[in-house]
């Protein structure tokens, strides 16, 4: 959150900003300048308050206030679970999305904890990915609460790979330092051979092979697909499905999808939902909503007259960048709303 106050040239202010039924100070600015910032990058959703205090008996005038909310990329909290005894139940597989490092009511949030059952023996990998202003810790435990592994080393975008026997099992997520914040995807999902095999299937074993992940932000479903079709085929498939081919029109749904690329993508790049239209001269979604929000890689699009479908690559070095391509074969991502 960022409040700039504006005073008159009469006046001089100090602001303070307060929560707890406006009891505790959590900021201040003294600087005397006439405009001037409160600034708290990490504040948790809740009632805060704002004192604005004339300097001396001498100073009058009036003064602005401006609030600038700066929204959190990846929501979707499942507080209270900031104890083991307190865990949020996940199944298998899923994709699971949590905030770190906020403050308020005199608490910072440093702590997730999540619980899964497994019902036979299984591999399993856990993956985790955060924003570049949150840095975690992650450690699995048994159902006697004891510690079995963890991924301590403080980088970004890491898997954990499991063998574990039936039982239950918690998961905590810890944010390392108060100054760090931010959200986080944990994915869980059990090791399989690739969705579709080279071999001729049935179109009710095929469908039953996919594996469909909810986005706990907008509850639509996914799954990335990698059976070679046209990007007119695929929309038929996903349609014949009771879906449509992925549409990306956030932030939000952006990282997600890239989330689940890095864990189940097995290809350079998929098909989305969105094709240029010649006559409108511009990208459309399969959906018809706006296409207003996009993530181009350098170059990108080009050559329109052939190059007509929407890709998103999954490559190291241009991992989430959207391209188009001619009339060709490859994965796709299918979305259920």
């Amino acid at each position: 959150m960022e409040i700039t106050i504006t005073n008159d040239d009469s006046l001089t202010t100090y602001a303070f900003l307060y929560d707890v039924n406006g009891k505790r100070e959590i900021l201040r600015n003294e600087t005397r300048n006439r405009s001037y910032k409160l600034i708290y990058p990490n504040l948790k959703a809740g009632t805060y308050y704002l004192l604005i205090s004339s300097l001396w008996d001498i100073h009058y005038g009036g003064y602005t206030i401006e609030n600038k909310f700066i929204p959190q990329n990846i929501k979707g909290d499942k507080e209270p679970n900031d104890n083991i005894n307190n865990a949020v139940d996940v199944s298998i597989p899923s994709v699971i999305s949590g905030t770190l490092g906020y403050y308020g009511n005199e608490k910072q949030d440093r702590d997730d904890f999540f619980k899964f059952h497994i019902p036979q023996e299984m591999d399993l990998d856990i993956y985790l990915t955060e924003e570049p202003t949150l840095i975690t810790y992650i450690f699995i435990y048994n159902g006697n609460k004891q510690e079995i592994a963890r991924n301590d080393i403080g980088v970004s975008d890491y898997q954990i790979s499991l063998k574990l026997k039936p039982g239950t099992y918690y998961i905590q997520v810890n944010s390392i330092g108060n100054h760090l914040y931010g959200g986080y995807y944990i994915g869980l999902n059990r090791q399989v051979p690739s969705l579709f095999i080279e071999t001729p299937k049935k179109a009710e074993e095929e469908t039953a092979n996919i594996i469909k992940i909810t986005n706990p932000i907008n509850n639509h479903t996914y799954a990335v697909i990698d059976k070679n079709l046209s990007w007119e085929e695929a929309k038929d498939f996903c349609e014949n499905m009771g879906g449509h081919l992925a549409t990306i029109t956030s932030l939000e749904e952006q990282r997600f999808i890239e989330f689940l690329l890095s864990i189940y993508g097995k290809q350079n790049d998929y098909f989305l939902g969105a094709k240029y239209e010649e006559r409108e001269r511009k990208f459309k979604w399969v959906t018809e909503e706006p296409f207003v929000f996009y993530n181009w890689d350098t170059g990108e699009p080009n050559n329109l007259e052939v190059e007509k479908y929407l890709i998103i690559y999954k490559t190291l070095e241009k991992f989430g960048k959207w391209g188009n391509v001619p009339t060709i074969q490859k994965g796709f991502i299918c979305e259920w709303e």
